[in-house]
């Protein structure tokens, strides 16, 4: 896909919908993805029940298969529904004028921050291994095409850099792929900032400044 903010918005309309805020199905579904949310940060991915989010959704267990292929399908719905409340604060990144070094440093202070403020995202980031099971039941070319998109949009933020340090075509796609290994893990790496004497924000900033020197170290003029 086409890495533009107007591009990544139009992706997450496709799960999360734009249907009528007044249509009794819709309401209905915005209940469902409310309830599901709250289930699966209290209770992790496979102690959370449909039966029990139907429930307090006010609406037949049946309903939420109307809605939503299985539980792996209403949690990927739940997730992008919370990612595209955050999305304008992640503006910044796609401004076409940030030099590279900075758009990497805007998009980790960004990714790093909002971790915190959205509990669903941090629950799956933080290296619970409950929710290993979501990627076993999920459709395998819907797990192959989330795959595709974040080494994708790794690769984007990553490229200019690239191409200023010479990189291969194998050495941009791991230094990709090591990026979104180190995202899904950087509630842990934040959360436990407490244990060595930091606050998560000044944990934050330094795991910051070492991904990005460690990632796109400053040319030195040569002596």
């Amino acid at each position: 896909m086409s890495w533009d903010f107007d591009a990544v918005e139009r992706s997450l309309a496709e799960w999360v919908g734009r249907g009528d805020p007044e249509d009794p199905r819709e309401r209905a579904r915005r209940r469902i993805l409310a309830a599901a949310t709250e289930h699966f940060v209290r209770h992790g991915y496979r102690k959370a029940s449909v039966d029990d989010i139907a429930r307090q959704a006010g609406v037949a267990k049946g309903t939420v298969y109307l809605h939503f292929k299985s539980k792996a399908d209403l949690l990927l719905h739940a997730v992008a529904l919370e990612k595209s409340r955050y999305l304008e604060r992640m503006r910044p990144v796609f401004d076409a004028a940030l030099p590279p070094r900075e758009r990497l440093r805007t998009f980790l202070d960004l990714a790093f921050g909002l971790a915190g403020e959205m509990p669903l995202i941090s629950r799956l980031t933080r290296g619970d291994a409950d929710f290993q099971h979501v990627f076993a039941d999920l459709d395998p070319g819907i797990r192959a095409r989330m795959e595709e998109d974040q080494v994708g949009f790794a690769r984007w933020i990553l490229d200019p850099i690239a191409a200023e340090r010479g990189w291969s075509e194998a050495e941009l796609g791991d230094r990709a792929r090591m990026l979104v290994g180190l995202l899904g893990g950087v509630s842990a790496l934040v959360g436990n900032a407490g244990r060595l004497g930091l606050s998560a924000a000044r944990s934050a900033a330094l795991l910051v400044e070492s991904l990005v020197e460690g990632l796109a170290p400053s040319r030195k003029d040569p002596e």
